[in-house]
Order: C-alpha cells, then structure tokens, then sequence
C-alpha cells in the first residue's frame, strides 16, 4: 500500500516569479521587463545575484526605478552626459555667470576626458 503524501506548495510573494536558481552553477537569476521595443516586444533586464533575497532586492531597486520613470533616463546615458546635464541645470542658478564659465570649462578641459564614456549603472 502506498503512503499517502502531503505536497505542499509554498506561493511565490508578488513580483518574484521571475527569480529561479540555475541548476548549472547554482546561481540565483531574476528578470523583470523595463519596458517595450517599437515592434511591441518585451525590453528585459536580467538580475544575477548569490542568493534569492539579494536578486529580489535589485528587482525591487529596478522595478522602483521603472514606476518613478527614472529607469529609462539614467539608464542609457553616459557619465558625462550626465554630469552636463545637471551642471547645467542645478550649478548654473546656484553661481554667478562667471563662475559657472569657469566651471563649465574645467569639466570640459579636465574631467569630461576622462570619464564621458564611462556608463551608469
């Protein structure tokens, strides 16, 4: 006679349905879509993490990130791209015309070289 098994199935907590571990490498893996491609096709990120809760806290970084509408911004722009846009939109109305010359100046002879191609992340 066969014993009667008790399964139980524990339910997944909203959003992590996307987080697996490989079994090749035992690494834990998450996606989460961040958005849509012209011909309508799902754009996803893909997590990697050591364990479950480390992958579940970058989706929820991500995911946060995505309903502010701040993913996209940040996400596809370079270091120096960046960094003019806020010189010019928080440091010009905070110093004078000159100042901000001098500024502006020093970036682009100095700082801009050297880490423009640098990429967010």
């Amino acid at each position: 006679m066969a014993k009667n098994k008790v399964v139980t199935k524990t339910k997944r907590t909203n959003g992590e349905g996307s987080i697996f571990q490989r079994k090749s490498d035992g690494k834990w893996v998450g996606s989460i879509t961040i958005g849509y491609d012209e011909k309508g096709s799902q754009k996803k990120k893909i997590i990697y993490g050591k364990n479950q809760t480390e992958v579940a806290k970058k989706l929820s970084k991500i995911s946060g990130r995505i309903k502010n509408n701040s993913y996209e911004i940040i996400e596809h722009k370079t270091f120096g791209e960046f960094m003019g846009e806020w010189l010019l939109a928080f440091k010009k109305s905070a110093v004078t015309p000159r100042t901000f010359e001098g500024i502006i100046r020093n970036f682009r002879l100095l700082i801009e070289p050297i880490i423009s191609n640098m990429k967010i992340y």
